[in-house]
């Protein structure tokens, strides 16, 4: 989405405008989760807890980074790896194989979006569009479906490294 305007922190103000190809690769949802007991319920209830984004630079931590600003929710972002963290928020196809292995020593809990939550986020990203996990998905969710997000994921071809030397030996 940011390589376009070149936005997009890794692009340093390049703008991506002119691709090859196009390619989709997947359609992630958005899953905010935390362990049961925690009190957390709502994205409006990570006010001032720690929540793991990922990687600093990846797509959910810039999305959320922005998210959070607008709902006014000023929560401490941390790395999964720091090994302390009241919650995460992952964007990945379901069912997420680590969240899938969490579940197996620990009771999860699923953070429902609320329907101005999720339309936050889509007047702040259009690209989203409405979903759901369907119930079954994770331990968490078994007898019903979360209301989320999701996008397409999409990969660009662009006129340099690997691709355009692929392009040009006529391999794409």
């Amino acid at each position: 989405y940011g390589a376009y305007p070149g936005t997009a922190s890794w692009a340093n103000g390049v703008k991506y405008q002119k691709p090859l190809a196009m390619f989709t690769c997947d359609m992630p949802s958005l899953c905010p989760f935390t362990l049961a007991g925690s009190g957390i319920t709502t994205l409006h209830d990570l006010d001032g807890k720690r929540v793991g984004l990922g990687p600093k630079g990846s797509s959910i931590d810039s999305v959320f980074g922005v998210v959070f600003e607008e709902m006014g929710i000023t929560p401490t972002i941390t790395a999964l790896q720091d090994g302390v963290i009241d919650a995460i928020v992952v964007q990945s196809p379901a069912p997420w194989p680590s969240l899938t292995e969490l579940e197996a020593t620990q009771t999860v809990s699923m953070i429902q979006m609320t329907d101005d939550e999720l339309a936050t986020i889509k007047k702040l990203y259009p690209f989203y569009s409405d979903s759901v996990i369907p119930a079954g998905t994770y331990k968490a969710n078994a007898d019903f479906e979360i209301k989320t997000l999701c996008q397409w994921s999409v990969g660009p071809g662009f006129r340099h490294g690997r691709f355009r030397r692929c392009f040009r030996a006529g391999r794409l």
